[in-house]
């Protein structure tokens, strides 16, 4: 898989979910998972395949992509419907509110600052 330039190498991974009424469907068919593994996500395309470590780049591949995303996805808020995602509805933070954290900032901390920066 090192030889990005022979398409014969490529794979081409799918990842389907089920989403419903605000949630990620379960195989078990409960409302909420126990865990994210009980979540119905079939992912296609040969990922088995691959080794442990390439399966790992991979899946932090896709995790940088989808952090990304859920910042995209804070910018378009409003600095207190940021907050009030990430501390009540236990949304991942965004790259702003992470470093708040990583410096010792609750995740409810973040709406007491969104709220003073209103006023």
């Amino acid at each position: 898989m090192d030889n990005m330039d022979n398409t014969e190498d490529i794979l081409h991974i799918s990842i389907f979910t089920k989403w419903a009424d605000g949630e990620m469907v379960c195989k078990s068919g409960k409302d909420t998972a126990d865990t994210g593994l009980d979540y119905d996500i079939k992912i296609t395309g040969g990922l088995d395949k691959l080794s442990t470590t390439e399966r790992l780049d991979y899946l932090t591949d896709l995790k940088w992509f989808i952090d990304h995303k859920i910042d995209e996805v804070h910018k378009e808020m409003s600095p207190r419907q940021s907050a009030v995602a990430t501390a009540i509805l236990g949304c991942p933070p965004s790259f702003e509110q992470r470093k708040a954290m990583d410096k010792g900032k609750l995740a409810t901390d973040l709406i007491d600052d969104a709220d003073k920066n209103i006023n």
